[in-house]
């Protein structure tokens, strides 16, 4: 019986490892998106203004 509570009890522990890794990955691809959207964005509209001018 100890060693079926051992089994369940490491695999709780991988999922909950599983849960913190994934909710870390979410958050540096969301920092990232605050970096690259904004500059993206101001890149996108000055290639549009240049295209306007034309």
């Amino acid at each position: 019986m100890e060693l079926l509570r051992s089994m369940f009890n490491r695999f709780d522990q991988i999922l909950d490892w599983i849960g913190r890794s994934f909710g870390s990955i979410v958050s540096y691809v969301l920092i990232g998106a605050m970096v690259v959207v904004p500059i993206w964005l101001v890149l996108f509209l000055i290639d549009w203004s240049k295209q306007r001018g034309k």
